[in-house]
């Protein structure tokens, strides 16, 4: 497990790599841009914290990301969920001029906001 409590990870250029563990970002940031950010079977938790995604790459394969509280942002870049999940609960996910696509995963809005301006969201065999 990696705890992010209050703190910032800060990728530019690298990977960073979940495999089947977890990413607690709590009040914490996470700052993406140009670099990939993979969860594969894993779990990141963004409670009342920060991820941003700009030109970079966010792929969520079997995963879990789950939103609460917190904020999404992916901007120029992009976030892919297959066979996944990603759960906004009262918080926000906001995509602009990037995408947001989905396969065989699936996409859920509890008392949270999508917004998108300028970005796209594509939704392949799934459900939101």
């Amino acid at each position: 497990m990696i705890s992010n409590r209050e703190g910032t990870i800060s990728n530019r250029e690298g990977t960073i790599s979940n495999r089947e563990g977890t990413i607690s970002n709590r009040e914490g940031t996470i700052s993406n841009r140009e670099g990939t950010i993979s969860n594969r079977e894993g779990t990141i938790s963004n409670r009342e914290g920060t991820i941003s995604n700009r030109e970079g790459t966010i792929s969520n394969r079997e995963g879990t990301i789950s939103n609460r509280e917190g904020s999404l942002t992916i901007r120029e870049g992009s976030l892919t969920i297959c066979e996944g999940s990603l759960t906004i609960c009262e918080g926000s996910l906001t995509i602009c001029e990037g995408s947001l696509t989905i396969r065989e995963g699936s996409l859920t809005i509890c008392e949270g906001s999508l917004t998108i301006c300028e970005g796209s969201l594509t939704i392949c065999e799934e459900s939101i």
